[in-house]
């Protein structure tokens, strides 16, 4: 799946490069999908409004990303926030932050079939291809 190609001019892909979300926070996700800027973020990291979706590969790093990251980006009020675990061989959806508790309130796992970014909503993403 060429992801870039499906998203061309709608979105700008992100990997392991930090994003401001706060005064003291830049973390580096392993993807993250952002509104598309004419400088391409050479003038300034993106910053939370400028997140569509976030996302992270865990395995063994799975209760970091999703206790401490998860936690950040809610409290930074980023709207959408995915897992892909490979241990149980799902996509954990997060959505609907919480900014005072740090935590998304929505969250399902999926593990077969298509998914859509909240922001990108006729993009449709074949897991099987994340998860194989």
């Amino acid at each position: 799946m060429d992801l870039g190609h499906l998203i061309q001019g709608r979105a700008m892909i992100w990997c392991h490069s930090p994003i401001c979300i706060g005064p003291h926070s830049e973390p580096q996700p392993d993807f993250a999908l952002l509104r598309p800027r004419p400088d391409r973020y050479r003038t300034g990291l993106p910053r939370s409004d400028d997140v569509f979706l976030i996302i992270e590969i865990a395995d063994a790093s799975l209760r970091y990303d999703r206790d401490i990251k998860g936690s950040l980006y809610a409290l930074a009020g980023l709207p959408e926030y995915w897992i892909v675990n490979l241990s149980s061989r799902t996509i954990e959806i997060h959505r609907d932050p919480d900014k005072t508790s740090g935590r998304y309130l929505t969250v399902t796992a999926v593990s077969g079939g298509t998914l859509s970014p909240w922001a990108l909503p006729d993009l449709a993403i074949d897991i099987d291809d994340w998860l194989n």
